[in-house]
């Protein structure tokens, strides 16, 4: 008896999945769970398991507690309703294919392809159990293959290896007895079957290493694409965190932020224009959800394609200088950028993740201070590339007075420049920098003049200023009188002005917070 059981082993074995796959499944006969067993003690306690779940199953009240537990959930019907209206999102490009919703490409609009898919299955359930069946194998047994997780997953689709009832079947409803079918392989003759099995003991070997092949080039591509996973999140964090120091930076300026909701109230009435509030409530904003890292307080800009309202941005303003006054009172306010983590992407989970895709989505910590490096770094080169300015960033919110406090302090002047054209054109290109000069003197308005032998006196106010030479524009050491607007400060427009960055350093009134 117990060599009949090996036999029916090595003969379900040698079929159950493609010729490939035999020898992986030889040596693990327990990985195919099958209801079977090398000896006879073992097989008929299976057969009394099974006869004994059958008697249950008779019983009226095991009948009803089944048909209980299959009805569907309330986690359930409440995931497909969610997938239903999702379906309907308008912003989702499915939605213009419903015809409930009348969409633009629904197929019964469209009278050729409403006639090309009559009679057409309108679900895929067929395809999508064959999908299930095997991302069942390849979760249940981990180190199997691909080819062999396939085969398995064919066979149980269709049943070849049934070999019948092993236990005796309550009547059908018409009196007659419910008997499972022979599955395919046992109408073969007993000649074939030895076959089967004698041919896959012979491609063992050569289907182990192919397996082991594989399975080599499957975690490679896996490990590029943690490799690349993690690059893409490094990137992504290093962008956050310019933005970050940035934010930091208009805060720790002298009077740039706000320090009560008061003063925005009182800074709303000077701005004229309703754009001009909003950028300044915008502006308020991020110096404290992306400086100060309080994120909770984060606030997206529009909804529904409509762009926020200034009441919406003060309301959220306000909880953001609220949660600040906390972190003062209790001695943690940041004195630097707050680093900002990545998160995944959180989509509901359907099924089990596997272990490479738990691995893909773990969040790969980076060291603080290897992420300021790289940060500063980029911003470097995002000033170089004038995308972003970091000397504009730290400037204060007022501009100084024009009297003698500026005599040897350094500004710069946004001059416009003419480029020298190039051969072959007739457009003629400009571009504008950043000039650094030191103030020499500053105009009383009763004794200045530009010259001795002018006539004119100078505005109360107006600047001499000594630039020094510039060598790749041929450009010696040379004074001007120039008048700068308190309107023009820090701004990128022609004859604009700031502290030049050396003064910034010099600079003692930060913002009381940060003193």
């Amino acid at each position: 008896m117990r060599e009949e059981v090996a036999r029916k082993h090595l003969l379900l074995l040698a079929t159950c999945v493609p010729v490939p796959c035999l020898t992986y499944a030889y040596f693990n006969l327990s990985l195919l769970c099958f209801p079977y067993s090398y000896n006879l003690r073992t097989a008929r306690s299976a057969t009394r398991c099974t006869k004994k779940h059958s008697q249950k199953l008779r019983s009226p009240r095991i009948r009803a507690t089944s048909l209980l537990r299959t009805r569907p959930s309330s986690s359930s019907k409440s995931w497909r309703r969610q997938a239903i209206l999702k379906m309907r999102d308008p912003k989702i490009a499915i939605a213009d294919k419903l015809s409930s919703l009348d969409g633009a490409n629904a197929y019964n609009l469209n009278a050729e392809e409403h006639a090309a898919t009559l009679g057409a299955h309108n679900v895929n359930d067929a395809v999508e159990g064959n999908f299930g069946r095997f991302d069942h194998v390849l979760h249940r047994f981990r180190g199997v293959s691909t080819e062999s997780a396939s085969g398995v997953a064919q066979q149980l689709k269709m049943h070849d290896f049934d070999e019948g009832d092993m236990a005796t079947h309550r009547k059908g409803n018409h009196g007659v007895s419910e008997r499972r079918a022979v599955g395919y392989f046992y109408t073969l003759p007993r000649a074939e079957q030895e076959a089967a099995v004698r041919a896959g003991m012979q491609m063992r070997a050569g289907a182990r290493i192919e397996a082991r092949r594989d399975l080599a080039e499957q975690q490679a591509y896996f490990r590029l694409k943690r490799e690349q996973a993690s690059q893409k999140q490094l990137a992504k964090l290093v962008a956050e965190y310019t933005k970050a120091m940035a934010a930091f930076d208009k805060y720790s300026a002298p009077g740039r932020a706000a320090p009560t909701l008061a003063a925005v109230h009182a800074r709303l009435k000077k701005l004229s224009s309703a754009a001009s509030q909003h950028a300044y409530l915008r502006e308020q904003i991020e110096m404290r959800v992306l400086g100060l890292g309080l994120t909770e307080h984060a606030i997206a800009w529009s909804a529904a394609g409509v762009q926020r309202s200034n009441d919406e941005l003060l309301h959220a303003l306000g909880k953001a200088i609220a949660a600040e006054a906390c972190l003062r009172a209790d001695g943690a306010l940041p004195t630097e950028a707050v680093a900002p983590r990545m998160k995944p992407k959180s989509f509901k989970q359907l099924g089990t993740p596997t272990v490479d895709a738990e691995e893909l989505a773990d969040i790969e910590e980076v060291d603080a201070a290897q992420l300021r490096v790289a940060a500063d770094a980029a911003r470097e080169a995002n000033d170089e590339d004038l995308v972003t300015d970091a000397v504009q960033d730290r400037q204060p919110s007022e501009p100084p007075l024009f009297d003698e406090s500026l005599v040897g302090r350094k500004l710069e002047v946004r001059w416009r420049y003419v480029l020298p054209l190039a051969q072959g054109s007739l457009t003629q290109l400009h571009t504008y920098m950043w000039c650094e000069g030191e103030v020499v003197s500053v105009a009383d308005g009763s004794s200045d003049k530009k010259s001795e032998r002018a006539r004119t006196l100078l505005p109360a106010g107006e600047l001499k200023i000594q630039w020094p030479a510039d060598d790749e524009r041929e450009e010696p050491e040379h004074f001007t009188w120039t008048i700068l607007h308190p309107n023009k400060w820090n701004r990128d427009v022609q004859n604009a002005w700031r502290w030049a960055p050396s003064e910034l350093e010099r600079t003692v009134d930060r913002h009381p917070s940060l003193v």
